[in-house]
């Protein structure tokens, strides 16, 4: 039997809560997943350029999937999308936006600018968890 690749995500969070269960959801059934962390959309951008910290891609690999905050200090998850759909190494990466803003100003510009799913981010721990685990799901 085959073994499973692990789904490697690229998540842009900065409460470190909601890290949490993010990295949390996946591992509580027991579903392989290589998910780097990083706090703002700069940082994101670093990763995927391969620079700075994150030049040795045995510990910081490319990612499959990026799940990204739309609320952060210094670059927003708005302008971190803009950058991913404007390199081309970047640009078939499916992105996800897990946010608390449910307004339609915010939606309608994710989908403007590419993202590939938008997700307002549910106030129950559990209905969090469920939406958690049916995106990786989806994308594993």
């Amino acid at each position: 039997m085959l073994a499973m690749v692990p789904l490697r995500i690229l998540l842009l969070e900065d409460d470190d809560n909601d890290a949490f269960l993010v990295r949390r959801a996946p591992s509580s059934r027991g579903d392989k997943v290589m998910l780097a962390r990083v706090h703002n959309g700069g940082e994101a951008i670093q990763y995927l350029q391969g620079r700075g910290e994150f030049a040795d891609r045995e510990n910081y690999p490319f990612p499959g999937l990026i799940v990204t905050d739309l609320k952060m200090p210094l670059v927003d998850g708005l302008e971190f999308l803009r950058w991913v759909k404007n390199h081309s190494i970047c640009k078939p990466l499916p992105v996800v936006m897990l946010s608390a803003s449910g307004t339609p100003k915010d939606v309608q510009e994710a989908y403007r600018l590419g993202v590939t799913s938008y997700f307002v981010k549910p106030v129950e721990f559990q209905a969090l968890v469920k939406l958690l685990l049916l995106t990786h799901e989806y994308w594993r």
